[in-house]
């Protein structure tokens, strides 16, 4: 089906530098590193590329059109016809933060290409870095998630030419603030000492310099095709930063400078936070991004207008959003090349329909909160110390417990849930007790905000979800804890109560 699509909040702008506002880690006082310099290997560069012939002449078959997707590890890709490469970076929404599902796994053009960046994406695809590989998803990193890039490779591709290539050249970091994307500060940024251990090691994979690796991984790029355009989806870590609009005209400017590009011939496209109306918690970022054009005469502001949040926090998108928010950008891309299109009809999300409540009976409440089940990497990875109860997840994480066919909690009026009160992670953003209902952590959980108290107290059966849906305790399949990441905390007592 076809058819043509200042907040402010003082809490927001004290949060840690992963959550929405200002970047509240100030750099301490140290040498400015040498700047990035661009890799000069000799190669001819940028849009002096021979767009006739771009590629490398191997015995490789040509693979513009292919769609099998069942072979995508251990194999070397080299491209070949009329490669167009996109730069994407950004942190967690252009990381991709909700799950891979089935169907994003299914008709990934042969000609779509993905470069492979981070440094364990080397070793799980059994490839050197910046090779390239079938985009199929993941893109930022084999941990991560679907990407707005997934869906703009393949909306591209529907109007260009089989023997056309699109290559995605992707360094995204979830947290990262706009400074790690600046030239001249990346690496006294990277190199601060106070940045969590989660952080860090996304840093890492990107050899603590995210700005030097994107230059290096885009020359290797360019010795096979033309960089048409930048893709960016960054702000929910310097929300409503009024620097903001002009630090991304420099490293835009720097980008292309040091490719040796055409800025008339290389648009920026931006994409927006998640809305207001979607439960966003960044949207007062959308004001600043849409003065980009003001101070970027080739950037052009992706809308996220109807794109549903994740359900989960308040800063990410729900795959069925990434995927309109893919499409969005190929249509603007579309426009600027002058090729017509037709816009897809975004379908919504199947609703969650209501369980009966008959219990679904594979672990009684009594058996329900063994700890030696207890997993702190549910969602993202994290770690968890059976002797003292202590759990840290990583960002965004959710640690618990995972009730493979259910659990049944009815029987009992209460849930008490009860942390050491030195725990650190009692007064983070949005710590949580959540419940799930539905076999799965993408659906709505009912969530239990600790504040600045130790314990909740769960009515079991007045539970709802945002939407006011009810979760029943006869179907538990998740029950455990939401972080922003990074914080401790020591679970002293999970009891039911009548």
């Amino acid at each position: 089906m076809k058819k043509k699509i200042l907040f402010a909040m003082s809490f927001v702008m004290m949060m840690a530098f992963a959550s929405c506002g200002d970047d509240d880690d100030p750099v301490e006082p140290q040498p400015e590193p040498d700047p990035v310099q661009p890799i000069d290997d000799g190669s001819k560069t940028g849009n002096e590329t021979d767009s006739t012939n771009t590629g490398r002449e191997t015995d490789t078959t040509n693979i513009g059109g292919n769609t099998d997707t069942t072979k995508i590890d251990d194999e070397i890709i080299t491209p070949k016809g009329n490669m167009s490469i996109y730069l994407c970076f950004g942190q967690s929404n252009m990381e991709g933060n909700a799950a891979v599902e089935a169907i994003d796994k299914q008709g990934v053009p042969g000609n779509f290409l993905n470069m492979i960046v981070a440094k364990d994406d080397a070793s799980h695809y059994k490839q050197d870095r910046y090779t390239w590989r079938q985009a199929v998803p993941p893109l930022a990193r084999f941990t991560t998630g679907l990407t707005p890039a997934d869906y703009f490779g393949r909306k591209m591709l529907e109007y260009m030419s089989p023997e056309d290539t699109i290559g995605i050249v992707m360094v995204a970091i979830g947290g990262a603030s706009i400074e790690a994307f600046e030239k001249e500060k990346c690496i006294t940024y990277c190199n601060k000492s106070d940045h969590a251990d989660w952080y860090k090691n996304y840093l890492a994979q990107y050899d603590k310099n995210p700005y030097g690796v994107l230059i290096k991984a885009a020359k290797e790029a360019q010795k096979y095709g033309v960089i048409k355009g930048i893709l960016l989806h960054q702000g929910e870590t310097n929300n409503t930063d009024p620097k903001w609009p002009n630090t991304v005209k420099q490293i835009y400017n720097d980008i292309i400078a040091d490719l040796h590009l055409d800025p008339e011939q290389v648009p920026l496209l931006a994409g927006e936070m998640l809305r207001q109306d979607q439960g966003g918690i960044c949207w007062g970022h959308n004001s600043v991004i849409a003065k980009l054009p003001n101070v970027i005469p080739n950037a052009h502001v992706i809308s996220s207008e109807g794109c549903k949040g994740n359900g989960v926090d308040g800063f990410h998108f729900c795959a069925a959003a990434y995927r309109t928010l893919g499409r969005r950008y190929a249509y603007k891309m579309l426009d600027l090349m002058g090729i017509s299109y037709e816009v897809e009809e975004e379908a919504e999300p199947a609703p969650i329909e209501d369980v009966d409540s008959d219990p679904a009976g594979v672990v009684a409440k009594e058996d329900a909160f063994d700890f030696s089940k207890f997993s702190p990497n549910i969602y993202a990875e994290g770690s968890f110390d059976a002797d003292t109860k202590t759990f840290t997840t990583g960002q965004y994480g959710f640690a618990g417990w995972n009730y493979e066919g259910g659990a049944d909690f009815s029987g009992a009026k209460y849930l008490v849930v009860e942390l050491d009160p030195d725990s650190e992670a009692i007064g983070s953003y949005e710590f949580s007790f959540r419940l799930y209902h539905k076999d799965s952590y993408w659906t709505e959980p009912a969530i239990f905000q600790f504040g600045n108290s130790n314990t909740v107290k769960i009515e079991l059966d007045k539970m709802r979800d945002k939407d006011g849906h009810n979760v029943f305790p006869t179907h538990i399949y998740y029950a455990g804890f939401w972080t922003i990441g990074g914080v401790k905390a020591t679970i002293k007592d999970i009891r039911f109560e009548d």
